[in-house]
């Protein structure tokens, strides 16, 4: 990783007001998430009953965090870390340890300066009774005391442990839930403040205004029975989870945005794979399959079209290959492709067009295909020989080529180009029987220019959480035009991230009552050269200034800068 990149980890997770209701018509209860400076030392988070039953494992834990008191800077993670319990601190230190090595393994915990953390990490595993998990940790620990000074290019030790950490992450997760559940009133109160019974049985109600979300939940002896209900405030369903007591088992339901089934697992009582379906808008089935407890599927996997009819259907054995060759069709049923998956490679078989033109014939002829995804189309274009690529293969994105590739009978034999996805050139080789004879490679612009967008923004939630005081009126930036062509940033910086990488910063500004800025927190910036850039324009910014009772007072505005190449004329 660049060390000009800069990583901020930063936890800004957010309650908002819950109303708790047992039974459901009883009295409103608020629960905010508190402010640093109100929230007592050696105090409790609080959540909702609502939740603290129908949440399971890391999503437990992960609630208890959030109802802790946000921070936005060293300093305050500092006072918060001071206020903790030895009990909470624990488990919050155990969250950053998840959370960092789920996302970037061991050596981004430690790379990120965490390692001050161990100790009470690893009382927190003698605590819950996690001896694999503790042992992890410190074979962890050894690897970074011992860690080579030189950088490798695969550490081997540190992938295997990732590795250990990955395959005890669920065992922690329950090990913790129960320790903490058998001992909550160490970690959590409820909404009212108030320790969690040792035995309830009722129904719950929560609303999240910031979400937007109802949940309606029912507990027996301490356990969910029955679905657990979410919706949005004006009704229209979210997800609803069925419970035997306090298992999730039998039928998962998650709707879309309009209130429409959009998936429905089922899971079983015995069984260490659940069966999973997705729906057309229509209520159609779309897709159908089963997959195990580690996310590998097995057995039968179908596709169907809009209309019902099938597209596919082909058959996994127990560790996720294909069996056997299968067909596809047209939403009319006729065919469409047979092709067998199980090599590296698919074997493209037969293929006929939309018109039943068989255009592909045992392994010899032409096959194309579109794929969409995330806003992109991509065609394909592949031409075959005895199932070898042999002649011209294409890919194309939204229109323009991206690939072009010239092959006799398998090998790479004539001109291989990469474009850039304005079209440019960015790569050409020239192969003979797959072996480079020539290469040329050329910049993404002829012409780079440095485009620059920002947003301004009320930032009350941020203000808030730095104890500071909220403008009436927020100022407003007067003078961005004159002082924008002052950004200088160098084209190189674009080099080290991918096609169309926009870089951007974000910031709280600190505006004085005259209209300039007097300060500023930084809350994440992709590249050390746009803070720099950022920054050594904040004293030429103007704002008419923020406002209280009609007088110009000291006050913040949050700032947002984006930063991006374009092709240029040679005069720009």
């Amino acid at each position: 990783m660049s060390q000009s990149l800069r990583i901020i980890f930063q936890v800004t997770s957010f309650l908002g007001i819950f109303l708790f209701t047992q039974p459901l018509a009883a009295q409103q209860v608020k629960l905010e998430k508190p402010l640093l400076k109100d929230f007592e030392d050696l105090d409790f988070p609080r959540i909702q009953k609502a939740d603290y039953y129908s949440l399971q494992k890391v999503y437990l834990i992960s609630k208890i965090e959030d109802g802790l008191p946000q921070w936005y800077n060293e300093s305050q993670r500092a006072q918060l870390i001071q206020k903790l319990r030895p009990e909470i601190k624990e488990l919050y230190f155990w969250l950053y340890l998840d959370g960092q090595v789920s996302n970037g393994g061991f050596e981004q915990f430690y790379s990120n300066g965490f390692a001050y953390m161990i100790p009470e990490i690893k009382k927190f595993y003698q605590r819950v009774g996690d001896e694999k998990g503790l042992e992890i940790l410190g074979k962890s620990e050894t690897w970074y005391q011992n860690r080579p000074k030189e950088e490798v290019w695969m550490d081997f030790t540190l992938q295997h442990l990732d590795q250990e950490f990955f395959a005890n992450d669920d065992y922690s997760e329950r090990k913790i839930e129960a320790y903490v559940r058998a001992n909550s009133h160490l970690y959590v109160r409820d909404e009212n403040g108030d320790l969690f019974p040792q035995n309830y049985s009722g129904k719950l109600v929560s609303i999240d205004p910031v979400r937007k979300e109802k949940k309606e939940v029912e507990v027996k002896d301490n356990l969910v029975v029955g679905p657990v209900k979410l919706f949005t405030l004006d009704g229209t369903p979210i997800e609803e989870l069925n419970f035997e007591y306090g298992r999730q088992l039998g039928s998962q339901k998650y709707f879309d945005e309009s209130g429409r089934l959009e998936r429905e697992e089922i899971l079983y009582p015995s069984a260490d794979y659940k069966d999973i379906r997705y729906f057309y808008p229509n209520g159609q089935v779309k897709i159908s399959l089963r997959q195990n407890l580690d996310g590998t599927m097995i057995g039968d996997y179908s596709r169907y079209h809009e209309n019902g009819s099938l597209a596919f259907t082909y058959h996994l054995d127990e560790y996720g290959n294909h069996t056997a060759p299968y067909f596809q069709f047209y939403p009319d049923g006729s065919k469409k492709l047979e092709v067998d998956r199980r090599g590296e490679e698919p074997k493209y078989i037969n293929y006929w067009d939309e018109n039943g033109i068989q255009l592909l014939k045992n392994g010899t002829g032409e096959y194309s295909y579109i794929y969409a995804y995330g806003g992109d189309s991509i065609l394909y274009e592949y031409q075959f020989v005895d199932y070898k690529k042999h002649g011209i293969q294409r890919e194309t994105r939204n229109g323009v080529l991206v690939k072009y590739t010239e092959m006799n009978y398998g090998q790479y034999d004539g001109y291989h180009r990469e474009y850039y996805p304005n079209g440019r050139l960015k790569e050409e080789y020239l192969m003979k029987a797959n072996k480079v004879v020539s290469h040329r490679s050329q910049k993404r612009f002829e012409n780079p220019v440095l485009r620059i967008n920002i947003r301004t923004y009320e930032s009350g939630s941020w203000i808030k959480s730095l104890e500071l005081e909220e403008p009436e009126v927020y100022p407003v930036l007067v003078n961005w035009n004159e002082v924008k062509d002052q950004i200088v940033v160098p084209l190189e910086v674009f080099e080290e991230y991918p096609d169309e990488t926009v870089i951007t910063a974000n910031y709280l500004l600190h505006i004085d009552s005259k209209g300039a800025i007097s300060g500023y927190d930084l809350s994440y910036s992709d590249n050390e050269s746009v803070t720099n850039a950022s920054e050594k324009i904040f004293p030429s910014l103007n704002f008419i200034p923020g406002t209280r009772a009609g007088e110009n007072v000291d006050s913040y505005l949050g700032f947002r800068i984006w930063l991006w190449l374009e092709e240029g004329n040679p005069t720009n």
